[in-house]
């Protein structure tokens, strides 16, 4: 095995082991409960009276409590993947706010 390749292959085991695999899934993790949430909603308005069937499969009310459960099961889901305080912070405090430049003045119409 080549030496660069072995490199890599060491690299990846080190940073599953360093935590930073850990944290890389996570982040991935994440980031598929927004196009969940964005799916699982459209099929609970196709499948509701909202939607297009002329016999839906949630009728009016039953289809609130649809939404209300699956916004709970996403909104946990989301709670359990969520970075920890310290590293949301750490994040904000690496943000480089660019200054803002003096706006021009006004010109009045002659």
């Amino acid at each position: 095995m080549a030496p660069a390749a072995k490199g890599v292959k060491t690299g990846t085991y080190a940073r599953k082991l360093s935590g930073e695999g850990i944290e890389l899934r996570r982040r991935r993790t994440s980031v598929l409960r927004h196009p969940a949430y964005l799916v699982g909603m459209g099929l609970i308005v196709y499948l509701s009276d909202l939607g297009p069937l002329s016999n839906p499969v949630f009728p009016l009310w039953w289809d609130m409590l649809a939404v209300a459960v699956f916004s709970l099961a996403v909104y946990y889901w989301a709670r359990a993947v969520a970075f920890p305080t310290e590293r949301i912070e750490r994040m904000i405090g690496q943000v480089v706010v660019p200054e803002e430049e003096e706006p021009a003045p006004l010109r009045r119409a002659a």
